[in-house]
């Protein structure tokens, strides 16, 4: 099947970030045998527009992505975030490839306003939108006219390729890298973490004004890192988890993560460290430092079913069947979370 994969890839980035989800299910595409052109529709729109700015070749790149199409005769394309690309493009797009099937995937929290806009108005062109939240935002979604379903971070061997457990020795005992600014509730914790823990070998990257890390540089520090801290912004959305989870328990680490919903039903109750408050950390914390091998267990634990429930071939294998109308695998945790258009 020729897909053609419209999303941020970030190719100017020379490799920055190649850990991305876009990259995962671009590979989870191929290894189950199709045909994907990559389309890195933002690094388009700098190309084309005036002064190298991407927002003066809006035009241009919503031209380029039906030139593409036109070219290429995809059976399906598949869009991630494209909040550059217009609806009529696809609309256009319907016009000049009859049969196409047109979906989203979106990994960006569902509680910002200006982004359950975008997703809503997806859903009004697409035959099916994927998103990493769960619960009763998919039928809001779904009312917009499109069958709405979850999909979680997807993991890549190739990618996350490292075992931390297996580590003889580590860096590090606790990880995080993202942002605190403007999240004043992620920011009290950490700075709790920070004050609060004497004797914690804290490696943090963003917050604090710390330098952002990205490359193998940011891989290899997972796996030199005996834990790693998966903090979303919040943690009662049900489902939802940044991909950080995915980088973590991918690359072997013990990873530390709110009792989210959703996130307990995919995940063992053993194969993570779970808390619901900064004591419940801290204790998570002291608990392990002092019990290393306890910690390398879990983690192979996780890391197994990381792998094992969140490949890249079986996420890209569900929003595909979806996508086409077909149906997808049922064996999978979130199988119950789709939302056909009007409704669950």
């Amino acid at each position: 099947m020729r897909i053609l994969h419209c999303a941020p890839f970030k190719l100017e980035r020379y490799c920055y970030w190649y850990p991305s989800i876009e990259q995962k299910l671009s590979n989870g595409l191929i290894r189950l045998g199709h045909s994907v052109e990559m389309f890195a529709y933002r690094e388009v729109a700098r190309r084309e527009g005036v002064l190298g700015h991407k927002f003066f070749g809006l035009k241009a790149v919503n031209r380029k992505l039906i030139e593409a199409c036109a070219n290429y005769e995809p059976q399906v394309l598949l869009l991630g975030h494209a909040e550059l690309i217009e609806n009529a493009t696809v609309e256009e797009i319907r016009r000049r490839v009859p049969g196409i099937r047109v979906a989203l995937w979106y990994c960006d929290p569902l509680w910002v306003p200006e982004k359950i806009a975008l997703v809503k108005r997806w859903a009004r062109v697409c035959d099916a939108v994927f998103v990493t939240s769960g619960g009763e935002v998919l039928a809001e979604i779904a009312r917009e006219g499109a069958l709405t379903a979850h999909f979680p971070n997807p993991v890549d061997a190739s990618i996350e390729s490292g075992q931390a457990f297996d580590a003889k020795e580590w860096d590090h005992d606790l990880f995080f890298a993202g942002i605190e600014k403007g999240e004043p509730g992620r920011t009290a914790f950490l700075t709790q973490l920070r004050e609060g823990t004497p004797g914690l070998r804290f490696r943090i990257h963003k917050a604090f004004g710390e330098p952002p890390i990205g490359g193998r540089a940011y891989i290899g520090a997972l796996e030199r890192s005996m834990m790693g801290l998966n903090l979303s912004r919040r943690w009662d959305v049900p489902w939802y988890s940044s991909d950080r989870i995915a980088h973590m328990m991918g690359s072997g680490m013990l990873t530390l993560t709110p009792r989210t919903p959703g996130l307990t039903t995919l995940f063992s109750a053993d194969a993570m460290g779970w808390f619901d408050g900064f004591a419940d950390l801290r204790e998570l914390i002291s608990h392990y430092q002092t019990r290393p091998e306890e910690a390398r267990a879990v983690a192979k634990r996780g890391w197994a079913e990381m792998h094992a429930k969140c490949d890249g071939r079986i996420v890209a294998s569900w929003i595909l069947a979806l996508t086409r109308g077909e149906t997808p695998q049922t064996d999978v945790a979130w199988a119950g979370e789709v939302a056909r258009a009007g409704g669950r």
